[in-house]
């Protein structure tokens, strides 16, 4: 209970106005003190000891108190601490062949389907060149004329008068021309099986055993007119090894080409191409896996010899961690796009995804370069940008 005490009736009647206002806020911290007395002596003490120590603490003391937390955030950001590249990729097989049309012209039959399984050799689509059917009728049609011509030349030679005084002059001028005739129909039948060849290359074959992999095959592909080079779809096998394509930035590239290299036993080993060239083109040319000793050593650093593995998770399963070992290394840096500058790292899986994990699923793989201080870790982008702008200012 409270009690209130006025010095006169009229300083009671005055204060009746206002009571509503202030007796609110007054029951609630009456309340909250009942709550505080409620808890026992020693927590309240322990509770009120950091105010109790800041009010009789002596200036020095609070300087040396000072002194020491600064020490130790300074020690803490000295302190080595592991820095990680972390860099975004896919989880694709490593047998993976793109299919392109061989020649100009349209796509006059497919015969397979989406996901599909094919076997190497099996047909896939049929091409159809108007222009290389064109020519192929202008070079045979040639062809029939040399040779028609040769045999005319031999029947007219064949009927020269032996009597005749030009004989030999004429018997020398119709072999020659024969020469000429037979020289130019070898040409004509060497393009003419060139062109055969070109022809059969219309019908467009599974260089590895695998399974279709493209979306509305029919629908985007039945009767469309195509170039030469154009990608059609491809071939992946699902049953073979994995692997993971990494673009790691331009920026962070440095730290990682510094700890990180080739190996030469890929994880588990890596199958030979049939066709090199439709995996390694020379728009996208990478550096092969062989790793002698030497280059190791003389790319080595002060923390030990370079690494191979490392280790990545799946977008779909951030919990589940797995390793692979780096097998291409690129030679150059990439700006697909306009997306930025990357450089691409291929890493063989050791062992299998989860259930979910489908071909061309997100990946996250992080690179260990070493230790560094721990302010550099936190501060690098800052670090960076501050080494770049004073290169600038000093040129």
């Amino acid at each position: 209970a409270v009690a209130l005490e006025y010095a006169s009736y009229k300083a009671m009647v005055a204060s009746a106005t206002q009571l509503p206002h202030l007796l609110p806020p007054l029951s609630v911290a009456w309340g909250q003190h009942a709550r505080w007395l409620a808890i026992p002596r020693p927590l309240r003490a322990l509770a009120m000891g950091p105010l109790t120590i800041t009010a009789w603490a002596t200036p020095v003391a609070k300087g040396t108190l000072a002194l020491a937390l600064l020490l130790l955030a300074v020690w803490a950001l000295l302190r080595p601490y592991p820095l990680t590249i972390e860099a975004e990729g896919a989880y694709q097989p490593v047998r993976t062949r793109s299919i392109y049309a061989s020649a100009d012209g349209f796509i006059e039959e497919l015969l397979v389907e989406d996901a599909q399984a094919v076997e190497v050799g099996q047909p896939l689509a049929k091409l159809r060149s108007p222009t290389l059917d064109l020519r192929l009728e202008q070079v045979q049609g040639e062809l029939r004329s040399c040779i028609e011509e040769i045999n005319g030349i031999r029947i007219a030679l064949n009927q020269l008068n032996p009597d005749s005084a030009e004989l030999l002059n004429q018997q020398s001028r119709l072999a020659s021309k024969i020469q000429e005739l037979e020289t130019r129909q070898q040409g004509l039948e060497q393009q003419l099986e060139l062109l055969r060849q070109d022809s059969g290359r219309l019908t467009l074959l599974s260089p590895i055993r695998g399974v279709v992999l493209a979306k509305d095959l029919q629908q985007h592909l039945t009767r469309r007119p195509v170039q030469r080079g154009d990608p059609l779809f491809s071939i992946v096998d699902l049953q073979g090894p994995w692997q993971i394509r990494v673009r790691v930035a331009d920026r962070d590239s440095g730290y990682v080409l510094a700890h990180y290299a080739p190996s030469a036993t890929p994880w588990p080993a890596e199958p030979q191409c049939e066709h090199p060239d439709d995996e390694l083109t020379e728009k996208s040319r990478i550096q092969t896996v062989a790793l002698v000793p030497s280059a190791a050593s003389s790319n080595s650093n002060a923390a030990g010899p370079l690494r191979q593995e490392l280790d990545f998770v799946f977008d779909s399963a951030p919990s589940e961690r797995h390793e692979a070992r780096i097998h291409w290394i690129a030679d150059h840096v990439e700006n697909q796009h306009g997306e930025g500058c990357f450089v691409e790292i291929r890493a063989t899986t050791s062992a299998g995804g989860p259930a979910a994990a489908h071909a061309g699923a997100g990946v996250r793989a992080h690179f260990y370069c070493g230790r560094q201080p721990l302010w550099f870790v936190w501060c690098r982008p800052l670090v960076e940008a501050a080494q770049r702008r004073l290169w600038f200012s000093s040129l």
